[in-house]
């Protein structure tokens, strides 16, 4: 009750604060004081809520085999010790969100190379593994070797101590959620520190471990046991604990809600699109994105990439090319968030486009295809588990009318959607609104952009709020219809210097999201 009183009181109070600066008293939260957690005497020794899953011969009982729930059959003295062939072992209390400690050893006689020297892994309910392998001077796969999330992510460094030395992970684990249908929510992410050195920052798991193919979240319990891995190696564990988290809980800021961004309240991602930069290079986009304060981009083909690096931005950018690019985004805090709009010309280059997709960590592709070739991207886009967006143009155009975008989404798997444009439905004489409603449940992603003239085709871009669109109706029709994700911006005049109207469209839109209901 204490919770949801102050909830409308900040919530009024952000209201009747918009034209005031907020004072001191304003920010600070009183609702909850912290348990008081007392730390082990030393960092790698467990805090006072820790639960203790193995310090010595005695713990054995907390775990189990994992084929039948028998009796443990690794050799349990002052260390656990892997027996060939024996199989994984299991906690027998399940566990969610965690911060787990653990400590590793492989043997100081170095045996076989690659994946086939000290293997073994931590399993986080079972499911997600972070790798345990001798990983000093052995070459294998980067998202195979220590630290790696198997086979989704590579550490950040290879922080391995030699053969026979102790090792340490402290992984920071949020377990995925589901809704009441069983289809996920939210996914997990996993933060891992070995030996004292970040190697995972927060990743966005992609589902279970798997050895071959893509992993895919599929329903499981909230709670399920910790696992270690017996993968034919003799390596060694000791001082292993826990401590469970409710991070579901800690995820939104204790701040007041008058200081929440309005866009992250309402589930979207502001994004920038490249194209409003498109007589300047792709380096010099991201730039000017970060200078507004956005996080996000969408990147179109074609575009020069600059900053000393080569190319451009076509889907068909070697690995090489595309890793500078990733870094020069994360160099800047800009994420990339979106790529189109993007056609191709045969079913090779469809893949290399999803392929491309898939490396570069891009959450929406948006294209315009010819209606025959929906369901091979359909089938791609369940392959990769990536979402596709059908965009509309303009009167003309394949899919300006909402009504063919649903025909040719029928059918079609959970990952395809619609990427609707509200300048081209305007310049068509569509009202943006109704056709939100029109599309409710399969929009995905926006292009979102006021015009200066209703139904005229050579209207072009204003500043949010200075043209004919209905902001506060269009914002709260989203929000209404339950739209939750990327809403680019796309600023289509004054080419040699949009970042003015821009910022004023941004301005101008926070204003107004918070003002939604």
């Amino acid at each position: 009750m204490n919770k949801l009183i102050f909830f409308f009181t900040m919530l009024l109070a952000s209201q009747m604060m918009t034209a005031q600066e907020l004072e001191p008293r304003d920010t600070e939260d009183w609702r909850q004081k912290p348990e008081v957690v007392t730390p082990g005497k030393k960092c790698n020794q467990p805090p006072s809520d820790a639960i203790i899953l193995y310090s010595g011969k005695k713990d054995a009982s907390k775990w189990e085999m994992d084929n039948d729930g028998s009796p443990l059959k690794w050799k349990a003295t002052k260390v656990l010790t892997t027996v060939k062939h024996t199989g994984y072992i299991r906690t027998k209390q399940k566990f969610g969100d965690v911060q787990l400690h653990i400590e590793w050893r492989t043997p100081k006689k170095v045996v076989g190379d690659g994946q086939g020297r000290g293997n073994s892994g931590v399993f986080l309910m079972g499911l997600y593994e972070v790798q345990v392998l001798d990983s000093y001077n052995n070459t294998t796969y980067y998202n195979g070797q220590a630290g790696s999330v198997y086979k989704q992510y590579a550490p950040l460094v290879n922080a391995s101590r030699g053969p026979g030395k102790w090792q340490t992970y402290d992984i920071f684990f949020t377990a995925p959620r589901f809704n009441a249908d069983k289809t996920l929510e939210t996914p997990a992410y996993v933060t891992v520190i070995h030996n004292g050195v970040l190697i995972q920052d927060h990743v966005k798991l992609e589902g279970p471990t798997v050895y071959g193919g893509l992993p895919e979240f599929k329903y499981h319990e909230a709670k399920l046991p910790l696992k270690l891995q017996d993968h034919g190696n003799p390596v060694s564990y000791r001082n292993i604990w826990v401590r469970e988290l409710n991070l579901w809980d800690t995820k939104t800021p204790l701040n007041n809600l008058a200081t929440m961004d309005p866009f992250e309240k309402n589930g979207w991602k502001l994004a920038v699109q490249a194209w409003s930069f498109k007589e300047f290079t792709f380096a010099e986009a991201v730039a000017k994105v970060k200078g507004m304060g956005v996080k996000y981009i969408e990147m179109f083909p074609g575009q020069k990439i600059g900053a000393g690096i080569e190319g451009t931005t076509m889907f068909d950018m070697d690995k090489a090319t595309r890793d500078k690019v990733l870094k020069f985004c994360a160099d800047n805090n800009v994420k990339l968030i979106a790529y189109g709009v993007v056609n191709a010309k045969s079913p090779e280059e469809w893949r290399k486009l999803f392929e491309f997709a898939k490396y570069m960590g891009i959450e929406v592709i948006n294209v315009e295809p010819p209606y025959d070739e929906v369901p091979m991207i359909n089938k791609l886009a369940e392959e990769f588990k990536q979402k596709v967006g059908i965009h509309n143009h303009a009167t003309g155009s394949k899919y300006y009318q909402p009504e063919t975008v649903l025909k040719v989404l029928k059918g079609t798997s959970k990952y395809m959607g619609a990427t609707p444009d509200d300048g081209h439905w305007m310049r068509s004489g569509i009202d943006p609104i109704k056709a939100y409603k029109e599309l409710k449940g399969h929009i995905i992603a926006l292009h979102f952009k006021d015009i200066n003239e209703f139904n005229n085709l050579k209207a072009h871009t204003a500043p949010i709020g200075t043209g004919v669109l209905n902001v506060k109706g269009a914002l709260q029709t989203l929000k209404d219809i339950g739209f939750k994700g990327v809403m680019t911006l796309e600023y289509e005049y004054h080419w040699k210097n949009p970042v003015p109207d821009l910022k004023e469209s941004i301005n101008y839109l926070k204003t107004v999201a918070a003002e939604i209901e």
